[in-house]
């Protein structure tokens, strides 16, 4: 893999520095991925899922609870 260009604030970006990171990003994916063409990596489930439910958990129980305050 060729060394990464180091880009400093206000140089002008070329097409060829362009192509060239460009390139360097497609080699680490494709060093990454599997050979059935999938990309393997840690995934627990329950930690991707767990902020989502929290948060609709967070939403219903609210609403819920108002509800009752209203009604009652």
């Amino acid at each position: 893999m060729p060394a990464a260009t180091k880009i400093e604030y206000g140089d002008e970006v070329t097409e060829e520095t362009l192509q060239e990171s460009l390139r360097r990003a497609l080699g680490w994916m494709s060093a990454l991925q599997a050979e059935d063409g999938h990309w393997p990596g840690d995934y627990s489930g329950i930690m991707y899922l767990l902020p989502f439910w929290v948060r609709i958990n967070s939403c219903v129980s609210s609403t819920i609870a108002l509800a009752q305050l209203v009604g009652s």
